[in-house]
C-alpha cells in the first residue's frame, strides 16, 4: 500500500481512515484552485475577449477578459485548474480578428505580451 498503512488497532485503524479522508479533502480542493497569468495588450487594437483552455481539452470555455483590454493596458486574467500549466489560448480582438496561441506554458511564462 502506498502511503497508508494498516493497524490492527480499532483506535489508530479510525486515525489512518480520517488522514485519507484529510488527504481526499485536500486533493479535492487542490483541483478546484485557480490558475492565473497576466496579458499586456502590445497591439494596435483592443482586445474582445480571450479564451483559455488546457491542451488536452476541445472546449474554449468562457471568455476571461469580460470586457474590452485597450492598447497598453495590463490585466491578471483568473482561471480554475487542476495544476495544468500547458494551455491552449485564442484572442479576439474588436475588429473580430482571431489569434490562436498552442501549449503556452503559463507556469513558466505567466506574463503574455499579445502583439
Amino acid at each position: 500500500m502506498t502511503g497508508l498503512r494498516m493497524m490492527r488497532d480499532g483506535g489508530r485503524r479510525r486515525l489512518a481512515f480520517a488522514s485519507l479522508g484529510l488527504a481526499l479533502t485536500t486533493a479535492t480542493a487542490a483541483a478546484a484552485q485557480e490558475r492565473s497569468f497576466t496579458i499586456r495588450n502590445e497591439s494596435e487594437v483592443a482586445l474582445q475577449s480571450v479564451y483559455a483552455s488546457p491542451i488536452y481539452s476541445k472546449y474554449w470555455g468562457s471568455d476571461l477578459l469580460n470586457n474590452t483590454l485597450a492598447p497598453g493596458q495590463i490585466r491578471e486574467l483568473r482561471m480554475r485548474s487542476q495544476d495544468e500549466c500547458f494551455f491552449d489560448l485564442r484572442f479576439e480582438d474588436v475588429n473580430g480578428q482571431e489569434t490562436k496561441f498552442w501549449a503556452e506554458d503559463l507556469c513558466a511564462r505567466p506574463i503574455l505580451e499579445y502583439r
